[in-house]
C-alpha cells in the first residue's frame, strides 16, 4: 500500500467527481492491463477544523494505492515533474506528491476486501438506502394458510411480549436486500441497564417474496399479505440498542441466533403456514411508507384483497391428530406418500380428511405399491391445480383436488410401475428420501439409489431405510451471515435429529450412519460415538457394485513394504489378473451402464469385509487371488469375502525419450487417468 498528497483540489469538485476523473487515469494504459480486474483504490478529502460554509473540503486530501510500484508510476506521470493534469478542463492542476504518512490499516483492509464501485453506482446505492430508511410501524404478526379461494386463514397471532420496550416494526435492510419483522423487544434480565434488547425477528430476502397484497379488515389500520416462495428466517436478536424508546435500532451489535420457531405453539403451526403472513400496520401513514419503499426495492405490487374471513383452524390440534392417526394405520409406502401431500404444502390438513374415502377405495382396489405412485404423482397435480399452462393443452385441466386424484389414477399404468421398479437390479433400490429444514421436515421419491453392501443384506426391507439430508429453506446448503450463531442452530436442529430420530407415517427411524460422500451433502443414513467410528461405519455405506464371492483360500494377507516410520504400501494390496478380468465384465455388464473397456483396468478401490482401500493387477498370481495388507484393514469384520468394486482406473504406458550419457533410451512411464 502507498499513499500519495494531493494538492489545489477545486473547492467545487465533489468526492465522487475526483474519485471518477482518478478512475479514467488509473482504469487505463499504462496504469491498468484490461484482463485485470479493476483497480481498487480510497480517497479522502481533508475537511479541517474550521471548515466555510458551502466547501465541501479545504482544498487538499489523499490517494491511496494497493500498490506502490503503481504510486510510484503514477507520480512518474502526475507528478513534480510532468504535472499532467486529471481529465476535467475545467479544474486547474492538482498537485500529487509523495505522502510522508502509512496508509491507515481501515483504509487497506476496505481496499484489499472489496472491487471497485463506480461513484454513480455508490451514489445510487446510496439514495436508495436512504429512501428504505423509514421504519415501518406495525401492531400485529400472523402466520396461516392461503386457501384455495384466495382468502387467508389465520393460524397463529404473535403474542406482544411482557415488558415490551421496543414496539413490533419492519424495516427495509439495503445492504442485505432483507426485510426484517421485529415482533417487539423487551429489556433482558441483568442486562436491562446496559440498554440490551432481545426480539424475535423475521428476516426474508426481497426476491423470497412471490405476490404482495392487502386488505382493511381492521379499518384505519390495513394489513399487508406476504406470499412466500420459501419460509422467511425466525431469529432472535439480542442488541444494544441506541435507538429512541418509539423506534428500535436495527445496527445489531449484540448475537443473533437462528430457531426454529419462536415459541412451543408456533413450533407446532411453522412447518405448515411460513409462506403466507399477515402484517397489521399501526396507521395509513405507516402502510403508505411501506408501499413507498417497497416500490423502491421492486417488490410484486400490493394488490387489494377481500378482508379474510375468521380462523377456518385448518391446522388444529384435532384435525392433525386425526390425519396423522389415520396414515399411521396405513402400509408404509402409502402412509409416507400421504404424509408427503401434506407436509410438502400440497394440500390443507381438511383437504387431505376429505379425500381419505377416495384413497382407500384406490387402496383396497389397487394395492399399496401401486397406490403409493398414484400419491406421488397427486402431490405436484395438485399443485398446479389451477394453472391451465401446467398441463397438456389437449386434455381438460382438472377442476378440483379429487379430479388431480384420478387423473394420477389413469397415469400410475402397470408400465409406468415397470419402468420405475429397481427390484430387478441388484446394484440399485428405490430409495424413500427426506429433507429436514429448519422449519420442516420435506418428503421426497423414493428414486433410484446406488446401492451398498448394508441395503444389499435386507433386499426385501429397503424401506426401513431413509436418506436423510439437512438443508436451508430452499433447499440448497444453509447459510447464514457471520454474525449468525450458526453452530448453536446447526448443534440444536441436526443434533436434535441425529439424537432423537425421525418420526415419519408412524414408524420411528434413528440415525444408522453416513457414507463420507454424502457427508459432503449434509446427507445420513437414518449418535456418533466418536469421528473414528462414524468413519468406519460409513465404510460400510459407501456405494458398490454387487460383487464377487471369494472363497476363503484365495484370500491371502501380505505384508507392508516399510522403511523406519514410513509405509510404502499403506492402502494397497494385490489382486490376480483373472480376477480383475472377472471384475472388470462384471461391472460392464451390469443394468443401465454404458462403459465398454477395450483394455481391462489395472487398478480398482474396492470394499470387503473390514477392508477398504486399493488393489493393483499383479500379473505374476494365478486363479483369483487377491492379497491384503493390514493397512487396509480399518475394522473387524464377520468373514464376509463379497468383494465389491465402485472405482476402477487403466494405465496406460507409454515410452518416454530419456537423455543419458549414452544417447537417449525409452524408459515406460506410467499415466493413470
Amino acid at each position: 500500500m502507498a499513499e500519495v498528497f494531493m494538492q489545489n483540489i477545486p473547492i467545487s469538485a465533489g468526492h465522487a467527481e475526483i474519485v471518477r476523473s482518478l478512475a479514467d487515469v488509473l482504469h487505463n494504459p499504462p496504469f491498468y492491463n484490461h484482463s485485470q480486474q479493476l483497480t481498487n483504490f480510497h480517497v479522502a478529502l481533508h475537511r479541517g477544523k474550521k471548515l466555510q460554509r458551502g466547501h465541501k473540503h479545504i482544498g487538499s486530501g489523499s490517494l491511496t494505492l494497493p500498490d506502490p510500484n503503481l504510486a510510484s508510476l503514477f507520480l512518474h506521470y502526475f507528478g513534480r515533474r510532468n504535472r499532467r493534469r486529471l481529465p476535467c478542463e475545467t479544474w486547474g492542476l492538482i498537485k500529487f506528491l509523495p505522502s510522508r504518512n502509512v496508509p491507515r490499516e481501515e483504509v487497506v483492509a476496505l481496499i484489499q476486501s472489496t472491487p471497485y464501485v463506480d461513484p454513480k453506482a455508490q451514489e445510487a446505492r446510496e439514495e436508495r438506502a436512504n429512501q428504505l430508511r423509514t421504519v415501518v410501524r406495525i401492531s400485529q404478526v400472523q402466520f396461516g394458510w392461503q386457501c384455495r379461494d384466495g382468502l387467508f386463514s389465520e393460524e397463529w397471532t404473535s403474542s406482544v411480549p411482557e415488558n415490551m420496550t421496543s414496539p413490533p416494526s419492519l424495516a427495509f435492510q439495503e445492504e442485505t436486500n432483507e426485510i426484517w419483522v421485529s415482533m417487539g423487544g423487551r429489556n433482558h434480565g441483568w442486562l436491562e441497564d446496559s440498554g440490551s434488547l432481545v426480539s424475535n425477528v423475521i428476516i426474508f430476502r426481497f426476491s423470497r417474496v412471490e405476490s404482495l397484497a392487502y386488505d382493511t379488515l381492521n379499518g384505519p389500520y390495513p394489513a399487508l399479505l406476504f406470499s412466500f416462495q420459501t419460509a422467511p428466517a425466525f431469529e432472535r436478536h439480542q442488541t444494544y440498542s441506541t435507538a429512541s424508546p418509539s423506534l428500535p435500532s436495527y445496527s445489531v451489535q449484540g448475537r443473533r441466533s437462528r430457531l426454529v420457531s419462536f415459541s412451543s405453539d408456533h413450533e407446532f403451526f411453522a412447518p405448515y403456514t411460513s409462506l403466507a403472513m399477515r402484517v397489521v400496520c399501526a396507521s395509513q401513514k405507516d402502510f403508505a411508507e411501506f408501499q413507498r419503499m417497497a416500490e423502491v426495492a421492486n417488490l410484486p405490487p400490493a394488490i387489494p384483497l377481500d378482508p379474510p374471513p375468521p380462523s377456518r383452524r385448518l391446522f388444529a390440534t384435532s384435525v392433525l391428530d386425526s390425519i396423522h392417526s389415520w396414515i399411521a394405520k396405513l402400509p408404509y409406502v402409502v402412509g409416507f406418500q400421504a404424509l408427503a401431500v401434506l407436509n410438502n404444502l400440497h394440500v390443507d390438513p381438511l383437504e387431505l380428511r376429505r379425500l381419505r374415502g377416495q384413497i382407500m377405495s384406490i387402496l383396497n382396489y389397487h394395492g399399496p405399491a401401486r397406490t403409493s405412485e398414484i400419491l406421488r404423482l397427486f402431490g405436484p397435480q395438485v399443485k398446479m391445480l389451477g394453472w391451465a399452462s401446467a398441463f397438456d393443452a389437449d386434455e381438460d385441466p382438472p377442476e378440483t383436488i379429487e379430479d388431480c386424484l384420478r387423473k394420477a389414477t389413469k397415469e400410475a399404468t402397470p408400465l409406468h410401475m415397470a419402468l420405475r421398479d429397481q427390484s430387478k437390479n441388484s446394484g440399485w433400490f428405490n430409495c424413500h428420501h427426506v429433507t429436514i429444514t429448519p422449519t420442516r421436515m420435506v418428503l421426497d421419491g423414493p428414486y433410484p439409489d446406488q446401492s451398498n453392501r448394508v441395503l444389499r443384506r435386507f433386499p426385501n426391507h429397503h424401506d426401513y431405510f431413509l436418506r436423510v439430508n439437512f438443508t436451508d429453506e430452499d433447499l440448497l446448503d444453509f447459510r447464514w451471515d457471520r454474525d449468525v450463531d450458526g453452530a448453536q442452530f446447526v448443534r440444536e436442529r441436526v443434533g436434535g435429529v441425529l439424537k432423537q430420530g425421525l418420526i415419519v407415517a408412524g414408524r420411528k427411524f434413528d440415525f444408522l450412519a453416513y457414507s463420507s460422500s454424502a457427508l459432503q451433502e449434509h446427507a445420513v443414513w437414518s449418535e456418533l460415538r466418536h469421528n473414528r467410528y462414524g468413519a468406519r461405519m460409513s465404510q460400510a455405506f459407501t456405494a458398490t457394485e454387487p460383487g464377487i464371492m471369494l472363497p476363503v483360500e484365495e484370500i491371502y494377507m501380505i505384508d507392508d513394504v516399510k522403511r523406519g516410520e514410513s509405509i510404502f504400501t499403506d492402502g494397497i494390496g494385490e489382486i490376480s489378473k483373472e480376477l480383475a478380468k472377472k471384475i472388470s465384465r462384471r461391472l460392464q455388464r451390469r443394468p443401465g451402464s454404458k462403459k465398454r473397456f477395450y483394455l481391462d483396468p489395472s487398478a480398482y478401490q474396492f470394499r470387503m469385509d473390514g477392508f477398504k482401500g486399493m488393489v493393483a493387477v499383479n500379473y505374476k498370481l494365478q486363479g483369483m487371488d487377491i492379497r491384503l495388507r493390514d493397512s487396509q484393514r480399518k475394522f473387524g469384520g464377520q468373514s464376509v469375502t463379497t468383494l465389491e468394486a465402485f472405482r476402477m482406473s487403466l494405465t496406460l504406458w507409454a515410452p518416454l525419450s530419456i537423455p543419458t550419457l549414452y544417447g537417449n533410451r525409452d524408459s515406460p512411464i506410467v499415466l493413470a487417468p
